[in-house]
């Protein structure tokens, strides 16, 4: 008969190895930060969960008296090792499956069991997509994806020397999908290519890739990022003129200046009508009298 610290040793053991567990899957799902995901206030809670879960089947094993065909000291290591790797294994089957509007939906522990660690586990993915997004904004705000769709992802995938050939075809035809769609612009390209860089890698390796590549797939000082126009550029919103070519609202004209109406004239005095041979007063000159000339 076990004492006391000896069923405290067993289930301590039992709980560091169902934590490994669950650290295990957090570390396969976020391969890109993945210490920080598992210290995660989610992460902690998934990997007790797990925890909780072996030291739950190590007590149905020490009330049912399961020795799994063990016999002397081998008793208690094996009860550990069952009920810590199995613990999972157990409470994520279902006693009986019953089919609701074409679904199978299992009931027992498992329904109860995947529910929360589902829950963590996108608690987890939240956190590291908050993480992520800014890292990857800071990091290719000024890569072009047309200059880096081949030599970033060559680079970053040669610096690693252990990855999984698998985890690089999935990561060809990830970029392939989104080199030929026609819908997005060459900066969110930019971002989903760092963004698939970094779980095939991790941020660091790419980091150092675009430090390594330099200016060679930055973006030109004539392409500011994102499509933007230049300030220089700039056109005043809504097409307005600047202040000093004003027009009027509704693309009217200005009314032309009134001028002031023409100085009226008096009205000429009644002057009398004029004949050939008159003056200004209309008469005739008085006759000339004929000089005789004088004899010597």
């Amino acid at each position: 008969m076990p004492t006391f610290w000896g069923y405290v040793a067993e289930y301590a053991g039992v709980a560091i190895i169902g934590g490994g567990v669950g650290v295990g899957e957090i570390v396969s799902r976020y391969r890109d930060r993945p210490v920080k995901a598992a210290s995660s206030l989610p992460g902690i809670t998934y990997i007790l969960i797990n925890a909780a879960a072996s030291a739950a089947a190590l007590a149905l094993t020490l009330s049912f008296s399961w020795k799994f065909g063990a016999s002397g000291e081998a008793i208690t290591p094996t009860r550990i090792l069952v009920a810590g790797f199995g613990a999972m294994a157990v409470f994520r089957t279902s006693l009986f499956t019953v089919r609701i509007s074409g679904q199978d939906i299992g009931i027992g522990p498992s329904s109860f069991l995947s529910m929360i660690l589902a829950a963590c586990d996108r608690a987890v993915d939240r956190e590291r997509a908050a993480d992520r997004a800014q890292r990857i904004q800071v990091l290719m705000a000024d890569v072009s994806f047309e200059k880096a769709s081949d030599s970033l992802p060559s680079v970053s995938l040669g610096l690693m020397q252990n990855l999984d050939p698998a985890d690089q075809a999935a990561l060809g035809v990830q970029l392939e999908k989104v080199r030929t769609d026609p819908t997005m612009t060459d900066h969110a390209k930019a971002l989903l290519l760092g963004l698939a860089l970094f779980t095939a890698v991790g941020p660091e390796v790419v980091e150092k890739a675009k430090a390594a590549l330099g200016e060679e797939i930055l973006i030109s000082s004539q392409e500011p990022p994102g499509g933007e126009q230049p300030p220089g550029g700039e056109q005043p919103p809504g097409g307005e003129q600047p202040p000093g070519g004003e027009q009027p609202p509704g693309g009217e004209q200005p009314p032309a200046a009134e001028q002031p109406p023409a100085a009226e004239q008096p009205p000429a005095a009644d002057e009398p009508p004029q004949f050939p041979g008159t003056d200004a007063q209309g008469r005739y000159p008085p006759p000339r009298t004929p000089q005789t000339p004088q004899t010597p």
